[in-house]
């Protein structure tokens, strides 16, 4: 019976270690000085941090569950659908576009990085977004 409670210590020591390493990851994703997203490999947003909520001008509930697909400009909706497209195959992707802000309607320009990352077989679009000074939208994919 003794060896049974210290197990059962064992697992709980490592739970809390485990509690404790996710929550030093979720204080520095949300202090993050860029926008940082989670997605599937549509684009649809299953994780957000304030500064990329801050960024396209909403709450950071209303991100989660929407298409980043949404909060890109008219001009690079398609250019955007086919990168979306070839991250989910693998690519990588580093290009300046524009977003439209839902709180203001100016789009701004973005300098957005996106990899593909597989955790078993969840495929997830890990996204980068930060506000930048551009001239013209340069929607570019590489593999």
């Amino acid at each position: 019976m003794g060896g049974a409670g210290v197990v059962h210590g064992d697992v709980d020591m490592r739970l809390a270690l485990v509690e404790a390493e996710l929550a030093r990851y979720r204080a520095v994703f949300e202090a993050a000085h860029v926008g940082l997203a989670e997605t599937d490999a549509h684009g649809i947003v299953r994780l957000a941090n304030h500064r990329l909520a801050t960024l396209l001008g909403v709450l950071p509930a209303f991100v989660i569950g929407k298409p980043l697909l949404h909060f890109v400009a008219r001009g690079d909706t398609r250019a955007f659908r086919g990168v979306v497209h070839s991250l989910a195959e693998g690519g990588k992707l580093d290009v300046v576009l524009r977003l439209r802000p839902r709180d203001r309607g100016a789009p701004f320009y973005a300098e957005v990085r996106a990899r593909a990352a597989r955790v078993g077989s969840v495929l997830s679009l890990v996204w980068s977004v930060q506000a930048c000074e551009g001239q013209r939208s340069s929607m570019q994919g590489s593999a």
